[in-house]
């Protein structure tokens, strides 16, 4: 049986003015540039590799426990919070115009956790991230958009853009993002799949 590859995305909550604000420039910018359109998340862990969608929200479910027996109920009571600091650019497609979420011990505790249970503890050191843009750029057209990108968000991003997640969703990442589908998710409060 062949396996389906997902990624364990932290997101703002629906509705929230850190998410209004961060996919209104995601939009901006994917629709000005034709690159793909994205939801505002910072991935917690990718891969996670399984049979089918109701395997892999069982997977998280099962790790999300694992979360409140290694970290404690501060995750229960006040899910995975996400810093945010400037725009930035990286030289990976999906890390074109980004931004730096400096790292916290919640958050990498959280994906040390993932990476033990998936299996993936060898893979690149974690660069946590909000991505605003996706694209093959040279340096200096990355550096521009980046000043662009800035000019449109919060002066003070940190107070204005960081978030706290309260739940891990799941999505199918398989092919290009175009094809991505958000499966559901499971509730860092509840422990428990609240979407599907």
């Amino acid at each position: 049986m062949s396996l389906n590859k997902y990624s364990l995305w932290l997101s703002p909550p629906a509705g929230s003015e850190q998410y209004r604000k961060l996919n209104l420039a995601i939009s901006k910018f994917s629709s000005i540039l034709e690159s793909p359109r994205f939801s505002p998340h910072l991935t917690l862990h990718s891969p996670v590799y399984a049979e089918s969608d109701a395997d892999a929200l069982q997977q998280v479910r099962d790790y999300v426990q694992k979360l409140y027996q290694s970290i404690g109920d501060s995750v229960r009571t006040s899910g995975i919070p996400v810093g945010i600091r400037d725009v930035a650019t990286g030289t990976k497609f999906y890390q074109c115009v980004l931004l730096h979420a400096p790292n916290s011990n919640v958050l990498l505790e959280a994906n040390a956790i993932a990476r033990k249970k998936w299996k993936t503890a060898k893979d690149p050191t974690y660069y946590p991230h909000v991505s605003l843009l996706y694209g093959d750029y040279e340096s200096d057209k990355r550096e521009a958009l980046a000043k662009q990108i800035r000019d449109c968000l919060p002066v003070d991003m940190q107070t204005e853009l960081s978030f706290t997640a309260q739940e891990v969703r799941i999505i199918a990442t398989v092919g290009p993002c175009e094809e991505w589908r958000d499966i559901g998710s499971v509730s860092l409060t509840a422990g428990e799949i609240t979407s599907f």
